[in-house]
């Protein structure tokens, strides 16, 4: 959800959604133009489907991603949530006028 879109295109048939779980490797934010190298790999992280290939929450912790978000002042907060925002909207307007 972190690009505003549901990570399976079927995301209204749950079983569905279920099979791609189940049988299909996790989604990725790898490459995503809307998400930094940081946060892909902290979700990355996260989403490994086997318990112990997954990290532990106090392995994440120390994630660079938390890290950096952790030292951030509140000015910070607003102005990396801004950008990504604006990241956001610029693609939307992308795909509408390739739609076109």
């Amino acid at each position: 959800m972190a690009t505003g879109e549901h990570p399976y295109s079927v995301a209204d048939r749950p079983i569905e959604v279920e099979n791609l779980i189940n049988n299909f490797p996790a989604p990725s934010l790898q490459g995503s133009p809307l998400v930094s190298p940081e946060l892909a790999n902290f979700v990355s992280r996260c989403l490994k489907k086997e318990p112990e290939e997954r990290s532990l929450a106090r392995e994440l912790a120390f994630d660079p991603f938390v890290q950096q978000i952790h030292n951030f002042s509140d000015e910070q907060h607003v102005a990396w949530l801004r950008e990504y925002t604006q990241r956001k909207e610029q693609l939307r307007q992308m795909n509408m006028n390739t739609q076109i």
